[in-house]
């Protein structure tokens, strides 16, 4: 004969060892501290302001350093005079 506990007798965790997660702790700012804080903000940007100023020159100067390394340093306008000198010259073939 098949005997089942009663709904009540179910077994159920005991509660004595069960940790509840802290709660995390909230500082308020008051007033007084926004100034400060808002004061860090603007150092932290100029910080990193200045650091991407200082990255991009770097990599300017690299990009300048492989162009002389590899004697094709010309200025970005050479390519245009080219074109443009190569045109006229087309254009007097033509007409003479």
């Amino acid at each position: 004969m098949a005997s089942s506990l009663p709904f009540s007798a179910t077994i159920r965790p005991t509660f004595k060892h069960y940790n509840r997660p802290q709660a995390s702790q909230i500082k308020a700012q008051s007033c007084r501290d926004e100034g400060t804080s808002n004061n860090n903000v603007d150092a932290n940007l100029g910080v990193l302001r200045e650091r991407i100023e200082q990255i991009k020159m770097k990599k300017k100067l690299e990009r300048c350093y492989e162009c002389k390394l590899y004697g094709w340093s010309y200025g970005s306008r050479y390519k245009y005079k080219v074109k443009r000198e190569m045109e006229i010259s087309q254009l007097f073939e033509v007409v003479s």
